[in-house]
Formats: structure tokens, C-alpha cells, sequence
């Protein structure tokens, strides 16, 4: 009977965020248990329902803050779970934990880039020096920066799934990136200072 509320409350914020981006309705409520879509609200409810960070209405937003085209079936991804939780986790904190993070590992570069004279600060160079990825291996720098860095990410991209799983995991680099995008303000002052260099997207 729990589940089923739960379930009902999904299906109820997540119609009512439907019609409010596409203006028509993808089933009924009255029905909702005799759709496709029902087996995705029930699952959902039964994985995370009981975790401390469950609320209907804020996991559904989520889904269509981070979505294109969401659909029921999005809310059962585990991934999408994790990442809503690190959300609310981060919106509970205050910002500058994240921007504190974030501003170390860029003044890091930046001071490494001056030291070996280049003209512009250097992420890419930073990250493939010796002695600056064997800091990377262990931790040291910032997984918001990462996560957003275009010449981290190509670096990444490159390693085999040992050597990325050494550093960070994708999931780990997509709930980060996802946070601080997440973050209006932060992603907008690193879209300024990093230019090109910054991933403004999921």
C-alpha cells in the first residue's frame, strides 16, 4: 500500500511537469495503473522510496532539469538516483565547499602554467605531467574540475577503464559535472573564466 502511494505521487508530479513542458498528456491519472508507464512509477518507489533523500516531487524536477525528453522510465536508472542524491546532498551545503574545491585545483594549474612559462593557463599539460598525474592518481585534485575540464575529459577518454577507474569513475565524473551544472552560479563564473575550456553540458 506504501509503494503504491509512493508510486502515485510519482506519477502525479511527473504528469504535471509533463504537461507543463510539452502541453499534452502521456496518460491519465485515473488509469495510470493500466499503462505502460506504472511498472517504471512502482519500481522507483520500491528501490529509493525508503532511502533518506526520497521526495516524489523533487526526484521527478530533477529528471527534467537534467532531460531533454524524460520519460517514467528515467526515474528507475540508478544512476539518475545517485545522482539527484548528490544534488540534494550539495543543495543542502553551502556553495562555497563546492567553489572552494573548485577555485584550489584552478589555482593549482594556474601557478603550475606561470612556473613553466606558458602564456595561457594549460589544463591539458598540467594533467599529462608526470609528477601531476601521480597526484591525480591519488586523489589530490578537485572531481568538480574534472568533471567540467574539456582537456581532462580528452585525457580521460584515452586511458583504458583500469587506468580511468585509478582516478575516478565515469559515474563518479557524471555526478559531479551534473552538480556543478546544477549550480547556476558556479557553472556560469567557470563558464567566464575557463571559456572553452569548460564542458557546459551533460
Amino acid at each position: 500500500m506504501r509503494l503504491e502511494r509512493e508510486a502515485n505521487k510519482l506519477a502525479e508530479a511527473f504528469l504535471r511537469n509533463f504537461l507543463g513542458k510539452f502541453r499534452y498528456r502521456l496518460f491519465s491519472l485515473k488509469d495510470v495503473k493500466k499503462t505502460k508507464w506504472w511498472s517504471s512509477f512502482y519500481k522507483a518507489a520500491s528501490f529509493f522510496s525508503e532511502e533518506e533523500e526520497w521526495d516524489p516531487y523533487g526526484y521527478v524536477v530533477f529528471i527534467f532539469d537534467i532531460e531533454s525528453n524524460p520519460y517514467p522510465f528515467m526515474l528507475v536508472n540508478k544512476k539518475n538516483w545517485i545522482a539527484y542524491t548528490e544534488h540534494v546532498r550539495t543543495r543542502t551545503k553551502d556553495d562555497s565547499t563546492i567553489a572552494l574545491s573548485l577555485l584550489n585545483t584552478y589555482n593549482e594549474v594556474k601557478d603550475w602554467s606561470r612556473k613553466n612559462k606558458y602564456e595561457n593557463i594549460s589544463v591539458g599539460d598540467f594533467f599529462s605531467n608526470p609528477s601531476n598525474y601521480l597526484f591525480l592518481k591519488r586523489g589530490k585534485f578537485s572531481p568538480y574540475f574534472l568533471s567540467i575540464s574539456k582537456s581532462f575529459m580528452g585525457m580521460y577518454n584515452s586511458l583504458t577503464e583500469e587506468e580511468k577507474n585509478n582516478i575516478i569513475s565515469e559515474e563518479d565524473l557524471m555526478i559531479k559535472r551534473r552538480t556543478v551544472l546544477n549550480n547556476k552560479k558556479i557553472s556560469y563564473k567557470l563558464a567566464e573564466v575557463l571559456g572553452e575550456e569548460f564542458i557546459g553540458f551533460y
